[in-house]
């Protein structure tokens, strides 16, 4: 396990596998090596940049709030399989996972989005300002992350996250829409609150200047450390 910052922020699997001591927050970033994710608006950019650049400064937000232990899946641009996803999950047995993604769509679409799982087994939409009629297809690791929601405390506690997080982006009430997609059923569940982040779309020319700029990415970080640390009060 690679230490960053004392014993605060770690990477990858819990050594030995237990869970570590205090409040313990998993911070995915999606995608990453050859695994890109959405090509962004302005060449040679991608989602995957968005996702790290994000993830590494919610990291350091969250490490500065008491008792609280952070692994990341990734703090460097590498490739992660669905499995090594799933042993940094199942070794630490994190109190919350937090998956941080960009979108893609019509030039014209635009705006985070947040999403839970229901009892059904099917992704609600907790935020989502777009309207752009897209299909939402996530992959394997974004259905294992959200698969993580099988037990009815695990989804109250995650929406009731989502909601401050919603909050915090200083987004107004959205929709709630499922979204049902077939190999959740095939995912095990270990129950643990999860939500996967959209944070805008990399597509979008105004949201991906936001995305790939440094301070914005900080500030979308902190607003987020600052909606988990209510929950945690």
């Amino acid at each position: 396990m690679l230490f960053l910052a004392a014993i605060a922020i770690s990477v990858g699997q819990c050594v030995p596998a237990r869970k570590p001591p205090g409040y313990t927050v998993i911070v995915d970033a999606g995608h990453g090596g050859r695994d890109v994710g959405a090509p962004a608006v302005m060449p040679r950019r991608y989602e995957k940049d968005v996702t790290l650049g994000i993830a590494t400064a919610l990291a350091k937000q969250l490490s500065l709030q008491r008792g609280l232990a952070v692994i990341m899946t990734r703090a460097t641009d590498r490739n992660l399989s669905l499995v090594q996803r799933r042993r940094v999950i199942s070794s630490c047995s994190p109190d919350l996972v937090i998956s941080i993604h960009a979108d893609s769509g019509p030039s014209s679409a635009r705006g985070p989005s947040i999403y839970v799982l229901n009892d059904a087994g099917e992704a609600i939409v907790v935020s989502r300002l777009t309207r752009s009629g897209r299909s939402v297809d996530h992959d394997d690791d974004t259905a294992y992350i959200l698969a993580n929601l099988s037990q009815r405390g695990s989804i109250n506690f995650a929406y009731e996250l989502a909601s401050k997080i919603r909050t915090a982006l200083g987004q107004e009430e959205g929709n709630l829409r499922a979204i049902k997609t077939a190999n959740f059923a095939l995912l095990k569940a270990p129950g643990v609150p999860s939500i996967l982040l959209e944070t805008g779309y990399v597509t979008n020319r105004s949201d991906a200047n936001k995305l790939f700029d440094p301070n914005q990415q900080t500030l979308i970080a902190n607003k987020i450390s600052s909606a988990i640390a209510s929950v945690r009060r």
